[in-house]
């Protein structure tokens, strides 16, 4: 025919480009020609040859193909029996092809649209050759189960371009012939893409030469042919040639256009949509357009269509869409619609010239606005409402040295990248100033910024400052901005008799602090302080019904506090059940196992959350750290509450990462509003969108970029939190002095040393030696290193398949598999498997079991805390043999049994050493009879390890505490060592205004430390052989 001479003559990209010299070539050559590469003609005449039975006489048909290219696919249609539909993303290709097919007397319909984008109607079959292993990133992609993945623009927005076709394919057609690659074919036969299986019947294995005439030397590729229902019978497995001729496959069949129906519409693309009318209102002349209040937005309501059109034209401005390279939050469609938020409108300086600019632009538009009395008097209400909750808490910090000082570089640096000359010479003697922001260098050159930790890893003080140090208050008290609303607050504190209760003056001053807020905020005392009676204090101050949220073992510690404060039984009550919910107290007490707990387990959705929801004005979360996993149960179940105030009460708020804090503050205080800009899955909100929302970023996007320092993430993680990453705790240079202003009106902060606290009640800084490294026995060496080795040969598997198969290292398998090498190290009696027990005591154990002997003969009680129950149990036998008396305290024991044996060998008893897990003893338990701590083993949350710590130093410790930490040499306790002092550094800059001088240090990640872990394989062995060659010697 000649309209195939004329397309015959198109050169796919594919066959006219250079050959790769690399994978990177390869891959870049992919994206240059679009893996666009056009099918043989005897390919084509094969499967046409096989599906011809499906075709009836009499009949018209509709052809597909996804990737059209120069419609090789089409090449034995019948302009009598077939209308052809297709896509490409080459433009002019389709151009020439629809010319000359539509010159052909064809009907067509071809449409220059990605896959990924395409609106595509029924077919009666799809003939398809798709581009192979081209990213298709969209947020319009339909979810595909195997297919889609997580990427730039969220679940289900990433997929492959060969295996999408495919499956949008079998989505529009009954019968589907398909040219892939053959991984894909057994990725297919085993059942990654589902129910698709069902309808394969045929594969044919195409001559890996296949495509040479396309510049393609060698590809394994096969011909897969799918029916349009479930197939009962084999499917044929068989390779073919250039020389084979097809068995039509019997019992093939497909929908006819009759059958289809007579309403396609043409291929469309998404977000494109001429169909549907977006204004339905009618032309009545009417102009007015009504400015109202809804929630935190404004409501437009409008009388006339035609108005309606250019009134939200001339504020949208314009349509906004995510691509690879910015992603906008879910809600964000259009560059003038955050004009209506609220939240901006509070951030503008004068908000109600801003309300009235939003006004002048809906009358310029050809409307006449009505702004209501409501959205004004809810505009005031927010900007107050943003006052209140923008203005810090009163704030005292620890510094190093005195406010102004003299200071040497001890080494060359610039000292900021802003400033032209900001720069110091080694040895240089400058004088520096503290400022707001960090420090005011002065130099022979002029006077520069520095920021806080830069300048503690570039300069020496010099003089009496190098040794002093003193207390700085940051943010004056609330008192000062708000004077009468605190007197107020504090009148009614009075009235109630708190003040009996919180008898430290600063306790009553952070009580009126965090009830001033409107809408909730975090307690950050660090323990021992009096948070249990400053919650119920606040529980009893707020109007209306407060509900607390505790941890299942500190139940009883609120209710004897309630009775020992002498609060009526009529005031409060323990909620344990459904029937509590029915008439609340002032003062409700539900634990966070019973407020997630399903009442009926046929009905797991109802919980006692659901049944309190909208009923509690106030909602205090004691150990409010659970909110930093915001998919947890308990997290879920406080945010189904939805309190007009929530408080969250936590000593160890940022104990981990500081990307934990933004979804405890998103409980306390909400999300992407002008006083909180981020958000968890909301956008960012800031005063520039009044002009355009065209630059904003998502929430948590935006709290990423400000404060997170992570070396590379996926796409989930970056949008949800959960995913791949390497993070490194530590918040990001540059971002410290932001960060301090962030969470100044978040967190009321009180640490046991300032002046307030030391006032009243004094409390020992404890004593922390340097980690003790401890050295091998020979035989509990070679059972490490066999752990070793075994980790090694499994991690170079799996590290080599992940990479062939193209997907990240999960961190939580590794993890898993390294547990054998941490029991190795710690617990060498519980290892099985790979290696027989190692029944002896360790050196480390041995060395712990002297330590504390040591610590007893200075007269002092240690604890000793360790991950392993047995380990404890064998430690407790070998103090029976030195004579020690001791206690052993784990989760073995229930918690009657464990504060039975607590009250009566500790604190009343004098047992001379307690052993416990970390995991029991992090919350709820004063022990100040002890004053020694050990560290058998780390553990990879410094909250546990700080918890831990803080259950020694109370305001009813008599003596100086002093806290040990024992290491394996060259074991998994280094790398876990390291990880709990970055995260306590990152802590304490962020909230404790911390000056460090490892900011410039290098952290080693864990893959680095799994390389170092396998790379010291050989020196582990030199070690055995010299054991034992002196062995041998001896």
């Amino acid at each position: 025919m000649s309209h195939w001479t004329a397309l015959d003559r198109i050169a796919s990209r594919g066959s006219q480009a250079q050959k790769a010299g690399s994978l990177a070539g390869l891959h870049a050559k992919r994206q240059e020609v679009l893996s666009q590469y056009f099918t043989p003609e005897w390919v084509v005449g094969f499967a046409w040859q096989a599906i011809a039975p499906a075709f009836a006489a009499g009949q018209r048909y509709r052809l597909l193909d996804n990737s059209v290219g120069a419609g090789s696919w089409f090449r034995f249609a019948d302009p009598a029996r077939h209308s052809l539909h297709g896509l490409d993303i080459d433009g002019e290709v389709v151009a020439r092809v629809t010319d000359v097919l539509d010159a052909s007397g064809f009907t067509v319909d071809i449409q220059a649209v990605g896959m990924e984008t395409a609106k595509l109607g029924r077919y009666s079959a799809a003939l398809i050759n798709p581009p192979f292993s081209i990213t298709l990133s969209s947020p319009h992609l339909t979810p595909r189960k195997g297919i889609t993945h997580y990427g730039r623009h969220g679940p289900d927005s990433s997929a492959l371009s060969h295996e999408y076709a495919l499956a949008q394919a079998l989505d529009h057609a009954d019968i589907v012939c398909a040219v892939l690659p053959r991984t894909t074919t057994q990725r297919l036969e085993a059942g990654a893409f589902g129910d698709s299986l069902h309808r394969l019947r045929a594969v044919y294995a195409l001559p890996v030469t296949t495509f040479q005439a396309e510049n393609v030397a060698s590809v394994s590729t096969d011909l897969l042919i799918f029916g349009g229902s479930a197939h009962q019978g084999e499917v044929i497995h068989a390779p073919i040639t250039e020389a084979s001729r097809a068995h039509p496959l019997e019992g093939l069949c497909c929908a006819s256009e009759a059958d289809l129906g007579d309403q396609l519409q043409p291929i469309g693309e998404v977000g494109v949509n001429d169909a549907e009318a977006v204004v339905t209102l009618p032309a009545t002349g009417d102009r007015r357009v009504t400015l109202t209040r809804a929630g935190r937005q404004i409501a437009l309501r409008f009388r006339d269509g035609a108005t309606q059109v250019r009134v939200y034209n001339a504020l949208y401005q314009s349509r906004l869409h995510s691509t690879h390279l910015h992603r906008y939050p879910a809600t964000t469609r259009y560059a003038g619609q955050m004009k209506l938020s609220l939240d901006v409108l509070a951030l503008q300086p004068d908000p109600e010239a801003a309300l009235e600019q939003v006004a002048q632009i809906v009358q310029e538009a050809g409307g006449q606005p009505v702004i209501t009395d409501q959205l004004r008097y809810g505009l005031r209400a927010l900007v107050r409402e943003h006052h209140k909750m923008s203005v810090p808490y009163g704030r005292v910090v620890y510094r190093k040295g005195t406010p102004s000082f003299t200071a040497t570089a001890r080494k060359m640096a610039m000292l900021n990248r802003r400033q032209r000359g900001a720069v110091v010479a080694m040895g240089e003697v400058v004088k520096g100033e503290r400022t707001s922001a960090g420090f005011a260098i002065s130099t022979s050159r002029g006077t520069f910024d520095c920021d806080h930790d830069h300048f503690f890893t570039v300069f020496d003080m010099q003089g009496e400052a190098a040794n002093a140090d003193y207390w700085e208050a940051v943010h004056p008290p609330i008192r000062e901005t708000f004077p009468q609303a605190i007197a107020q607050l504090e009148r009614k504190a009075l009235a109630l008799g708190l003040d009996k209760w919180l008898s430290w003056d600063f306790q009553l001053e952070d009580l009126c602090e965090l009830a001033f807020r409107p809408r909730g905020g975090v307690c950050g005392w660090q323990m021992a302080l009096g948070k249990t009676r400053l919650a119920l204090a606040l529980a009893i101050l707020q109007q209306g019904h407060s509900l607390i949220v505790v941890k299942s073992r500190l139940v009883d510690e609120f209710c004897r506090e309630l009775q020992t404060l002498g609060v009526d039984e009529r005031q409060y009550q323990l909620i344990s059940g459904a029937s509590d919910t029915h008439d609340l107290r002032k003062i409700n007490i539900i634990s966070y196992d019973r407020l997630k707990r399903p009442l009926d387990t046929r009905f797991p959705r109802l919980t006692l959350a659901r049944r309190l929801k909208g009923r509690i004005a106030t909602v205090i979360c004691d150990e409010g750290g659970v909110l930093s996993n915001p998919d947890s149960q308990q997290s879920r179940a406080l945010w189904q509450l939805g309190g007009k105030r929530c408080y969250a009460f936590d000593g160890t708020p940022m104990a981990n990462y500081p990307r934990e804090m933004l979804p405890l503050a998103s409980w306390a205080i909400g999300e992407a509003r002008s006083y909180q800009p981020y958000s968890i899955s909301g956008g960012h909100i800031q005063a520039s969108l009044m002009q355009s929302a065209s630059q904003q970023r998502t929430g948590r996007q935006a709290f990423m970029d400000d404060f997170v320092c992570i070396d590379w993430a996926t796409n989930e993680f970056l949008d949800t939190g959960k995913g791949a990453k390497r993070e490194i705790p530590r918040i990001r240079a540059g971002g410290m002095a932001a960060f301090r202003r962030w969470i100044g009106p978040l967190i009321k902060r009180r640490v046991q040393q300032e002046p307030a606290v030391t006032k009243h009640v004094r409390f020992p800084v404890p004593t922390l030696h340097p980690p003790i490294t401890v050295d091998w026995d020979f035989d509990h060496l070679v059972l490490y290193v066999q752990a070793v080795e075994e980790f090694a040969d499994w991690y170079r598997r799996y590290a080599e398949d992940r990479a062939e198969n193209q997907k990240a290292l999960n961190l939580t398998v590794i993890l898993a598999r390294l547990e054998a090498c941490f029991k190795a190290t710690n617990a060498p009696h519980t290892v099985s498997g790979f290696a027989k027990p190692y029944l002896p005591l360790t050196s480390k154990q041995r060395r712990c079991l002297d330590l504390i002997e040591d610590e007893i003969a200075l007269g002092r009680r240690p604890i000793v805390f360790a991950r392993n129950p047995s380990t404890l149990r064998r430690l407790a036998a070998a103090l029976d043999e030195r004579g020690i008396t001791h206690m052993v305290f784990t989760g073995e024991q229930t918690i009657t049994e464990r504060t039975r044996r607590l009250n009566a060998d500790i604190r009343e008893g004098n047992k001379q050493v307690m052993l416990a897990s970390i995991g029991v003893t992090q919350d709820g338990l004063n022990l100040p009879e002890l004053n020694t701590f050990i560290f058998y083993n780390r553990s990879f949350k410094s909250r546990e390890e700080f918890q831990a710590i803080y259950r020694l130093i109370r305001s009813t410790q008599t003596r100086d505490v002093y806290g040990y930490f024992l290491h394996m040499a060259g074991s998994i306790d280094e790398y876990m060592g390291q990880m709990i002092e970055w995260k306590a550094l990152a802590s304490e800059a962020g909230l404790d205004y911390g000056e460090s001088d490892k900011a410039d240090s290098d952290f080693v990640h864990f893959d680095t430390f799994f390389h170092r872990f396998i790379a010291s394989l050989p020196e582990l062995r030199a070690r055995i052989d010299a054991y034992a060659g002196q062995r041998l010697s001896a």
